[in-house]
């Protein structure tokens, strides 16, 4: 088992992978702080596992989620997240597995980038299709101002047969969400958390209401190979934090009595 608790503010770049693409010309981005992974003002955007896998369980927590619009007066500053993903069978670690293997997207429905939810769906995508729909109980609706709680997610796939489990940090015991059947097919590749929103090369026309964007905290991402020959692999530690060195000072040390005629 692989985790990420991100503690001191950095994952290890030798097993994960961020990348995030904005909306505006704002502050967007995928990283650590506050000991958590955010996913700040995002539209295509993804926290990828480096390994591939087949057989596997997914776990982490939703430790936070922008549940309803934020206003400055009258203007716009945050709006309510956008749908979440996660993604199996991958090919690149590098790249969106937006349209590849299955995807389970957890879904705000019956709100809008300036309401909150009504209800959350679980939508699943085999290679781009939708093939499974799932409309979850009130209690569920994990985008609804009403449960305002860390959600523990955990994803498993095993021998073709993806399962979706949910609960709330104070529950004990998860419920299964979905149980579905992927012809018998167990896709293989890296295993990837996904934020949405509307790409910057869409919103030339839209108004600022229109534009979706990804606002939610990750945090404990784990991953577990469940397959029965699976190879144990040691993996060194590397931090994806990037010292930049500070500004070098040139300092001007010279003297006339340098010159060659005071010699």
């Amino acid at each position: 088992t692989l985790l990420e608790t991100f503690d001191d503010n950095t994952f290890n770049a030798n097993v994960w992978y961020s990348y995030s693409e904005n909306t505006y010309d704002e502050v967007c981005y995928v990283r650590p702080e506050n000991g958590a992974l955010s996913f700040r003002n995002v539209a295509s955007s993804f926290f990828s596992s480096m390994y591939s896998y087949s057989n596997l369980e997914l776990s982490f927590d939703i430790t936070d989620i922008q549940r309803e619009p934020v206003y400055d007066g009258d203007t716009l500053v945050t709006p309510a997240s956008s749908k979440i993903g996660v993604a199996l069978g991958g090919s690149s670690p590098k790249s969106a597995a937006t349209s590849e293997g299955l995807v389970v997207e957890f879904v705000p429905t019956g709100g809008s980038s300036v309401k909150a939810a009504a209800s959350t769906q679980l939508v699943i995508k085999r290679n781009g299709t939708i093939v499974e729909t799932v409309t979850l109980p009130k209690e569920r609706n994990i985008f609804g101002t009403e449960n305002d709680k860390t959600v523990n997610v955990r994803v498993t796939m095993l021998d073709a047969r993806l399962t979706v489990q949910l609960k709330y940090a104070d529950e004990t015991a998860y419920g299964t969400m979905l149980s579905f059947e992927n012809d018998s097919v167990t896709p293989s590749g890296v295993v990837q958390i996904m934020g949405y929103g509307t790409l910057k090369s869409q919103i030339a026309n839209m108004e600022p209401e229109q534009v979706q964007k990804g606002n939610f905290t990750v945090d404990n991402v784990s991953v577990a190979n469940l397959d029965t020959d699976g190879k144990r692999i040691t993996v060194g530690y590397k931090s994806n934090f990037y010292v930049i060195p500070a500004d070098y000072v040139y300092e001007d040390s010279w003297d006339d009595s340098d010159m060659l005629f005071f010699k």
